[in-house]
């Protein structure tokens, strides 16, 4: 028992010391510790921090970084320079109730969005057409979305940001017309043109659709002259042309179309024509039939006083052109050594009918090079030298430059050459710089071809489409944007003032014409859009109190009517004579006219209100010249009585 008893008590004296030993130490000793140097602990790099993987903590680098070849960062020891918790903590608060509270905002949006959607469809497109502000707001933030396309980041924190900056899609995506915009809001109410408008109640329900007629009358007159003459040789033959002739209609051509359309540089076209003249015009070839077709524009060009002959008997020019058309009809053309040439023959075949006045037979030609030249960048082209590349270039550009004028001065549908714009380059070459004027051709085709890039982006976005126009009001500022762009950049040579003061250089006077009358096609929804908020309030008492109108869109408004009466007394000087880029002028000029005439005298004219009557009447004047010519005669005559029931005095030229 003794023996047991020891036994327990070393037990317990065992246990009483591993007692004391785990217990804490003293006061006095833990105060006497605290000095001792103790190891200072490893702190991760940045990297592995981020990543959560294991550190070595190696200055400079440490191990993982130097594996994957990253450069290393270590926070400073300094732990008084970072953000307490709490602040931390603050700052998630703070971000989460901003997320909450937009989340119910959209929520919001979304159900009276869907509501105002109901209503709308047993509503008349007038009262759908000025929504309230919230649908406006619906449409802006699905603009946002749909041009801007955020990453997954910017969409959480979208609510927060305010420095969102549209982009427009890349010009490939909008190559064809869509029947649906993804833009913006899809309005009744296009801009009026030559044929067609649909007016809103705003504007008195003013209609009119002249497409039926213009086209038959059209196809009547080609009909019409279409055996006018049978191109044969014979009748090649008993026209003698003279040598000093055919210099003076070599320079005309030079001048008055290489300088507007360079495709071939004058030292090539010379060759032809020396060529031409030396086999008296009896080749099938493509140098004689280019030659010929000069002749037959620079003969049309030459008479500029005499603004539409089509009803005389059979012109000189009209047996060359018919020549010309003879010979490029024959089969021994190919798309391999002479497919350019034969693009140019097409070119220059639309060319002549476009300043005869006769835009469906040219709108027809430029199809048939806008399809050859497509099927020429379907071969292996960029193989080719350089030479051969440019006058690709060329031939693509002018085929889109054309097309594109007649696809919207006739309302027609594109052939898919806007598909390959991406691919091909603008043009350049310097023996055109020295040989045209240091050049002036070559700078106003490559501006008058970006500007057309610009006016097919706006006419597919905003300004319209299947009938409608578009109120975009992102995408507008972006293409105005653009445009300012562009002008920035233009050369000192083509640089116009943009006021109504005179300008002398047809080249820069068109481009100042063209300018305006972009800017009034991006700026007429938002015009459209103050129309009708202007004719709801005087008509729906109450109206008004809901759907103040934007000051951003009164002032793009006021900018379209400002810009069009600046257009109407600019454009004056490039109708007194005859031109390549007449049908286009008076297209042009006749819808902004239209759009003042219509306007005029809404209250939203504003202090432009005495402007308008002046700049309509003359402008009325120097359209009367052309009144001649067929498609002109309708558009004309409804012009003057609307101008004269809505009291202005009109001039006719005399």
């Amino acid at each position: 028992m003794a023996e047991r008893r020891s036994f327990d008590d070393m037990n317990n004296a065992s246990a009483e010391n591993r007692h004391n030993n785990t217990a804490s130490p003293p006061a006095e000793q833990r105060s006497k510790g605290v000095d001792y140097p103790r190891k200072r602990v490893s702190i991760a790099c940045e990297v592995c921090r981020s990543r959560r993987t294991r550190c070595d903590a190696k200055k400079p680098t440490c191990s993982y970084c130097i594996n994957n070849g990253i450069t290393c960062n270590y926070r400073k020891p300094n732990l008084w320079d970072r953000e307490p918790l709490s602040a931390t903590k603050d700052v998630l608060t703070r971000l989460e109730g901003r997320l909450e509270s937009v989340e119910g905002s959209l929520q919001t949006l979304l159900a009276n969005f869907g509501r105002l959607l109901s209503k709308a469809e047993e509503q008349d497109h007038a009262a759908a057409f000025s929504p309230p502000e919230t649908i406006a707001s619906s449409h802006t933030a699905a603009s946002i979305a749909r041009i801007s396309q955020p990453s997954e980041t910017g969409n959480r924190h979208a609510g927060s940001q305010s420095n969102v900056k549209p982009t427009l899609p890349p010009l490939s995506q909008m190559t064809h017309p869509r029947r649906s915009n993804p833009y913006g809001q899809q309005l009744d109410h296009r801009m009026p043109t030559l044929l067609t408008f649909n007016g809103p109640t705003s504007l008195g329900s003013f209609t009119y659709n002249d497409t039926a007629k213009f086209f038959e009358s059209q196809l009547s007159l080609e009909n019409g002259t279409r055996d006018h003459g049978s191109p044969t040789f014979a009748r090649l033959d008993s026209l003698h042309i003279s040598a000093r002739r055919q210099r003076t209609l070599q320079y005309i051509f030079a001048s008055d179309y290489l300088s507007w359309m360079p495709l071939l540089d004058t030292e090539t076209y010379s060759s032809y024509a020396r060529y031409a003249e030396a086999h008296i015009f009896q080749n099938t070839d493509s140098m004689t039939c280019i030659t010929l077709f000069s002749y037959a524009i620079a003969s049309v060009l030459e008479k500029k006083d005499i603004l539409y002959d089509g009803e005389s008997d059979e012109k000189e020019e009209e047996q060359w052109f018919n020549h010309a058309t003879f010979i490029l009809e024959q089969p021994q053309w190919s798309l391999d050594d002479s497919g350019i040439e034969r693009i140019i023959c097409r070119i220059l075949q639309a060319g002549y009918m476009l300043s005869s006045m006769r835009p469906l037979r040219a709108w027809s030609c430029i199809s048939t090079a806008s399809r050859d030249c497509m099927l020429l960048l379907k071969t292996a082209w960029r193989s080719r030298d350089e030479t051969f590349q440019n006058q690709v270039a060329r031939v693509y550009w002018a085929c889109y430059v054309l097309e594109n004028e007649l696809e919207i001065c006739l309302e027609l549908q594109p052939t898919g050459l806007r598909a390959f714009q991406a691919e091909v380059p603008l043009p350049s070459g310097a023996s055109c710089v020295t040989d045209l004027g240091q050049g002036s051709g070559l700078y106003y085709f490559l501006a008058i071809a970006t500007l057309r890039r610009l006016l097919t982006d706006a006419v597919e976005t905003v300004g319209f489409e299947s009938g409608s126009a578009i109120y975009a009001p992102l995408v507008a500022l972006e293409l105005r944007s653009q445009l300012q762009s562009w002008y920035n950049h233009l050369p000192p040579s083509l640089k116009f003032p943009i006021d109504t003061s005179r300008v002398f250089d047809p080249h820069k006077a068109h481009l100042r014409t063209q300018y305006f009358g972009l800017i009034a096609t991006i700026s007429w929804p938002f015009l459209l859009r103050m129309l009708e908020t202007s004719h709801h309030s005087a008509t729906s008492p109450g109206f008004s109190r809901g759907h103040a109108v934007d000051p951003e869109v009164e002032a793009q408004a006021k900018e379209c009517l400002m810009i069009c009466i600046l257009h109407l007394r600019t454009v004056e000087g490039t109708l007194l004579h005859k031109t390549i880029v007449s049908h286009t002028t008076l297209r042009s000029t006749c819808a902004v006219a239209m759009v003042l005439l219509l306007v005029y005298p809404s209250s939203i004219c504003g202090t432009l209100l005495d402007e308008i009557p002046a700049a309509i009447s003359m402008v009325y004047e120097a359209l009367t010249a052309w009144a001649d010519i067929p498609f002109m005669v309708t558009p004309l005559e409804r012009f003057k009585n609307l101008a004269k029931a809505k009291g202005i005095e009109l001039l006719e030229a005399h």
